[in-house]
């Protein structure tokens, strides 16, 4: 198979994402739950030795070490950062697989592992490849590691991308599926998340123009609707109630984003 003929590089060190492999393995299928045939937990932490084989090899790997941010860690500060939104708040309310937490600590204790109690696991995934961009290479599905130089495995393709330290990369837009995105890799790609913001994580963007002069020059429905409502109680000589104005005002102050 493809991940079979991929050769193996001497010296090269996978770097794999275990948040994301511990909740790929730990998710039950659907028909997993149908049929009532659930894996055990023995069963799982077997599947997560084989899966970070699989990637290993893929990457052409000679070896691997895995990467946690474990709960309790502080995450860098990053939610102390975060003054204009919460910091990863849309996250919350999602229901996580019951054997999560286990398989996370039979990572982090029994796993050749790296567990990051003061940032987050992919900052030191990152730190490894400004180390070594030759004989690391990174292997995760978190987007935020498309900045950093060296060697990439597409976990979609198995490709193998190499952004050359201190080359500016590139951005493209991907419009294969019905919302578009921006996709890339090196500085190029961390810049254009500057201004796009991310939605994972709640971190908002820049706004493709200010509230007021989008609005002057194209104008919503809402908006339309609402300043045309202000400018007939106006046109009657009688005082604009306060409400009708924060409104006017709040729909003034949204925009689109960068």
């Amino acid at each position: 198979d493809q991940v079979s003929s991929v050769k193996v590089v001497p010296n090269r060190l996978a770097h794999i994402d275990a948040d994301f492999l511990a909740y790929i393995v730990a998710a039950d299928t659907v028909k997993e739950v149908e049929d009532g045939n659930l894996r055990s937990i023995t069963h799982k932490c077997g599947q997560l030795a084989e899966f970070a084989d699989t990637v290993t090899r893929a990457a052409g790997a000679a070896s691997y070490v895995l990467h946690i941010t474990p709960d309790g860690s502080d995450k860098g500060g990053r939610a102390n950062q975060a003054v204009q939104a919460e910091y990863q708040a849309t996250r919350g309310g999602r229901e996580r697989p019951a054997h999560l937490p286990i398989l996370r600590a039979y990572i982090e204790q029994k796993m050749r592992c790296i567990a990051s109690r003061d940032r987050e696991a992919d900052d030191a995934m990152a730190e490894a490849m400004y180390a070594d961009p030759v004989n690391n290479i990174v292997c995760s599905r978190d987007k935020d590691l498309r900045m950093v130089p060296g060697w990439h495995l597409d976990m979609d393709t198995n490709e193998h991308v190499f952004v050359k330290p201190g080359d500016f990369g590139s951005i493209s837009i991907d419009d294969s599926k019905s919302a578009k995105k921006v996709v890339g890799y090196g500085p190029a790609f961390f810049f254009a998340q500057c201004l796009m913001g991310d939605s994972a994580d709640n971190i908002k963007g820049i706004p493709a123009m200010p509230g007021p002069i989008l609005m002057k020059h194209s104008p919503n429905a809402a908006f339309t609707k609402q300043a045309d409502k202000v400018k007939g109680i106006v046109a009657t000589g009688k005082p604009v109630p306060q409400i009708e104005v924060d409104r006017l005002n709040a729909l003034m102050g949204k925009t689109k984003a960068c």
